[in-house]
């Protein structure tokens, strides 16, 4: 007579576990065949012969001096500016002394490569960026160019932004990364005292003039009667 029991629970178990293996190892192994297909996909895109030509559109950019203004510290909640110019004309120190600096501020200048379309951003989590002039500009061999933002820290700290700078090529079109800096700032907390009296200055000016004033009148009548009595009587 013949015992069929099935299945036991110690078979299923190590059934279980074997397929979880194949799992672990099955996974990854198919995500890495996967972008390898991805990569032969766009391998056209990168071939020896497109290469070719961006090396040589590349060889044919201008050089160009840059030079921009960041803050060194600032406050957190306070605003402030980034400032890049891009010249074919101007050198470097040219360029950064027609900043404007305060005592928080630094400049820092530099050569870069430029076709004649040259595209500026300033990327960062942890300030609030604001763009204030166009990010991509036409470049001449006579003018200097102008980038600017506005930043607000998101908290204190150090803070970082990165500014690049690309020469786009109409060819293609292609985009040549040609300037890549990272810009590290100290944001620090405010004198709470000096700021709550900068908010509300106007407010404070009235009050302390509605107080000071009538204490001065008080004080003013009270030396004057105080006067009077120790006068000695008229004949």
């Amino acid at each position: 007579m013949t015992n069929n029991r099935g299945v036991t629970l110690l078979a299923l178990v190590v059934a279980v576990a074997v397929i979880g293996v194949l799992a672990v190892i099955a996974v990854p192994q198919f995500s890495m065949y996967r972008q390898k297909a991805a990569k032969v996909k766009i391998r056209p895109h990168l071939s020896d012969n497109s290469l070719k030509i961006v090396d040589a559109m590349e060889s044919t950019l201008d050089i160009a001096n840059y030079a921009f203004k960041t803050p060194t510290s600032m406050d957190y909640k306070e605003e402030a500016e980034i400032e890049l110019k891009i010249s074919k004309k101007q050198t470097g120190e040219e360029l950064k002394k027609s900043f404007k600096l305060s005592n928080r501020e630094r400049t820092e200048s530099g050569e870069t490569k430029v076709s004649n379309k040259v595209q500026a951003t300033l990327a960062s989590t942890d300030f609030d960026v604001k763009l204030l002039s166009p990010d991509t500009q036409l470049v001449s061999s006579t003018n200097t160019f102008v980038w600017l933002w506005k930043i607000k820290p998101l908290h204190h700290g150090n803070g970082s932004l990165h500014l690049s700078v690309n020469a786009i090529l109409d060819e293609g079109p292609y985009v040549l990364r040609a300037l890549d800096k990272d810009i590290t700032i100290t944001i620090t907390m405010p004198d709470r005292f000096k700021l709550f009296v900068k908010n509300n200055w106007e407010y404070l000016k009235w009050g302390w003039t509605a107080i000071f004033v009538p204490i001065i009148l008080y004080l003013w009548n009270l030396y004057k009667k105080k006067r009077t009595s120790t006068l000695p009587p008229s004949p």
